[in-house]
């Protein structure tokens, strides 16, 4: 009867810790290329991009950028983040181009994934005497290339590429 009750308790501590490990490893990746959304609208369920985009890299930099129909896309903002715990993360202003007395200042946000992580909600205040900030960002997606595969034999006039 105890080596059942062993057993039994050996198999239920490892489903719990296999779950467990399961559900931390599918935490998304903060880093990548986000752009930020601007309105919603409600009644087509759609939300107007931004031209802005926060680039998270794997060696804790990030860079904030934003885009242009009329000229060069321009770099707004550039420094080091960490993460310091699962909900929030500390980005350390190298260059920011609307304040320069944020140079070399920590910015703490709150950071939140939705939608299995292609949305990321951030909320911070700039300092200590201006409202909260609430951000919506979007994570950039990879292009995705149609397979070749049916696309013809490859021979000149049967549609081949």
């Amino acid at each position: 009867m105890k080596k059942k009750l062993l057993t039994l308790g050996f198999l239920v501590l490892t489903a719990i810790v296999t779950a467990t490990a399961q559900t931390e490893a599918k935490k998304p990746a903060l880093n990548g290329i986000w752009q930020l959304c601007g309105s919603f609208n409600r009644a087509t369920q759609s939300v107007k991009m931004m031209p802005i985009f926060k680039i998270l890299t794997t060696d804790r930099r990030f860079y904030n950028m934003r885009t242009s129909d009329n000229g060069p896309a321009q770099v707004t903002a550039t420094g080091k983040y960490v993460e310091k715990s699962d909900s929030t993360y500390a980005e350390e202003f190298d260059y920011f181009a609307f304040d320069n007395t944020l140079q070399g200042k920590q910015n703490i946000i709150t950071y939140e994934f939705t939608e299995g992580g292609k949305v990321l909600l951030l909320k911070f205040k700039v300092d200590e005497k201006s409202l909260e900030t609430v951000e919506m960002w979007m994570r950039v997606p990879l292009m995705r290339m149609p397979s070749r595969e049916g696309m013809g034999s490859g021979k000149p006039g049967q549609g081949s590429l």
